[in-house]
């Protein structure tokens, strides 16, 4: 029999049209229909999920500004110190 000392780490859903940032992991469920925006950062420990129920009705370019001038500003409210992205991801669902 083996033994493990490593502690069991609860992973947090964020929900529909809610966003988070946590340092390890972070998840989010029922993706089905829906956009999801994942941002890595440069110290590879920070994780941003923002779970939105749609995309703006008419897809442009003055919207999609609007859209993710929003993410941006969620993120600079979580964001404690200024650190560099490492990666964005747009996951849509439909």
């Amino acid at each position: 029999m083996t033994t493990t000392s490593a502690k069991k780490k609860d992973i947090l859903d964020v929900g529909m049209d809610k966003y988070d940032l946590r340092t390890g992991c972070l998840a989010s469920t029922g993706a089905n229909p829906c956009v999801i925006f994942l941002v890595l950062f440069m110290n590879n420990e920070e994780i941003f999920i923002e779970h939105r129920f749609s995309m703006p009705d008419n897809v442009n370019k003055d919207n999609m500004k609007k859209c993710l001038s929003y993410v941006a500003s969620h993120i600079d409210d979580l964001v404690q110190a200024k650190t560099n992205i490492s990666l964005i991801v747009l996951i849509v669902f439909i």
